[in-house]
C-alpha cells in the first residue's frame, strides 16, 4: 500500500487499479496492493513535506491483506538487530523500483494534479462525534452545512481535473498538439489552484494528539469520550473498569506514564510539547499539539487505589469533572474554527 494525504487517496486508487501502465507485484506481495487509502504518519519522513503542503507518499509494506493488523515482521524484526542482508528481497525491491517510477511519470506526464478533497471530507466526517460535539456548545447544522459545501465544491474540481486529464490523452492518442498544449496550460493553472488548498487544507485539519495526526476537535472529543466513561465507572465503585479500560488512554495513551514514570520524567516530556521554553523547537509539530486534560493526580490514584472495589471515588470524579469542563471549552473552540476553515477551503476549491 501507500501511504499518502487523505486528498490523494483517488490518485493513488486510479493509479493501481485503472491506469493501464501501472506495473503489478511479480513473485512478491501476493494478496496484491491495499488501495483504500492510508493517511500518513508522523514516524515517516515525509511527513515533514506533508504537513508543510506538499504532497507526499510512502511505501507501506506492514499492514496485513485486512489491513487490520501488521505482520510480525514489524514487531520482531524491523528496525531491530535482526534487520540482517538475508531479509532483502530483490523481487520487492525491483517492484517498488518499477511501480514508484511509474507513477513518478505518472504525475509528472498528466497536466493537471490529481488532487481530490472529498478525501478531506470523509476524514473529517469520520472524526465527528455529534452528541460531544453538539453538548460543547458546537452549531452542528451550521458545521454540517459547511462540511456539504466542502464536498460539493471538491468534486465540481475533481472532475475538472479529470476531464482535463482525459481530454489531454485523447489529444495525444489524436496526435492534436493544439488541443495538447491548450490541455497543459489549464493542467498548470489546476495544480497551482489544488497546491495552494492543499497546504491549507493541511494547516487547518492536521493536528497532533502527541504523534498521531488527528482532526484537531478530535483531542478533546476522545478525552471527554474517555472521561465520561471513567466517570460513569467509578460512580458504581468499578475501580479496574476505570483503570484498565480507560483513564490510561486519556491523552492519547499519555496517561500510562503517569502511572509508570517519576513526576520528573513526565515533566521532561511534558516540556517537550507544552513548555513555554520549547514551543518553536517542535519544527512541523509547532501549532499542531493538543491541550492535555489535566487529570495526572486522579491517573495515579486509581492506578494507587486499583484493589479498592467498590469505594468513594468522589474526590476522582470532581478532577474528571473539572477535566471534561475544560475540554469542552477547547472543543467549541476548535469546532468553530473547523466551520470557518471548511468554509474558506471550499471558497479556494470554488471552480
Amino acid at each position: 500500500y501507500t501511504a499518502s494525504a487523505p486528498e490523494t487517496y483517488s490518485m493513488m486508487d486510479f493509479f493501481a487499479n485503472t491506469y493501464p501502465l501501472s506495473p503489478k507485484p511479480v513473485d512478491c506481495f501476493p494478496e496484491g496492493m491495499l488501495t483504500e487509502g492510508y493517511q500518513n504518519y508522523t514516524y515517516s519522513d515525509d511527513f515533514s513535506y506533508y504537513v508543510a503542503g506538499v504532497p507526499s507518499f510512502v511505501n507501506g509494506f506492514l499492514f496485513t491483506d485486512s489491513g487490520d493488523d501488521v505482520y510480525d515482521y514489524y514487531y520482531q524484526i524491523y528496525h531491530s538487530n535482526y534487520d540482517l542482508p538475508d531479509t532483502y528481497n530483490e523481487a520487492v525491491m525491483d517492484f517498488n523500483l518499477k511501480y514508484y517510477g511509474a507513477f513518478a511519470m505518472f504525475v509528472d506526464q498528466m497536466p493537471a494534479l490529481y488532487i481530490d478533497y472529498t478525501g478531506q471530507y470523509d476524514r473529517i466526517m469520520g472524526s465527528i462525534d455529534e452528541e460531544v460535539m453538539a453538548a460543547a456548545g458546537i452549531d452542528m447544522d451550521a458545521y454540517y452545512g459547511a462540511l456539504e459545501k466542502l464536498k460539493g465544491n471538491a468534486g465540481l474540481l475533481r472532475d475538472d481535473v479529470k476531464a482535463t486529464n482525459d481530454a489531454y490523452i485523447a489529444a495525444y492518442i489524436d496526435g492534436d498538439e493544439t488541443a495538447m498544449a491548450e490541455m497543459w496550460e489549464k493542467g498548470k493553472a489546476l495544480t497551482a489552484k489544488n497546491l495552494d488548498a492543499f497546504k491549507f487544507s493541511q494547516e487547518a485539519f492536521v493536528g497532533l494528539m502527541y504523534e498521531r495526526p488527528i482532526v484537531r476537535h478530535e483531542a478533546p472529543q476522545e478525552n471527554i469520550q474517555l472521561m465520561s466513561k471513567i466517570n460513569e465507572a467509578l460512580a458504581e465503585g468499578d475501580v479496574v473498569t476505570a483503570a484498565d479500560e480507560y483513564s490510561w488512554q486519556v491523552n492519547n495513551l499519555l496517561e500510562w506514564y503517569t502511572t509508570y514514570f517519576s513526576p520528573a520524567v513526565l515533566k521532561i516530556n511534558d516540556d517537550m510539547l507544552w513548555s513555554e521554553e520549547n514551543q518553536y523547537n517542535n519544527y512541523w509539530g509547532i501549532g499542531r499539539s493538543f491541550v492535555p486534560a489535566s487529570v495526572g493526580d486522579a491517573s495515579m490514584s486509581l492506578y494507587l487505589r486499583y484493589d479498592d472495589v467498590g469505594g468513594d471515588f468522589s474526590k476522582e470524579i470532581a478532577i474528571y469533572k473539572a477535566a471534561i469542563d475544560v475540554q469542552s471549552k477547547v472543543l467549541k473552540k476548535l469546532g468553530e474554527q473547523e466551520i470557518t476553515d471548511m468554509g474558506k477551503l471550499a471558497d479556494m476549491l470554488e471552480i
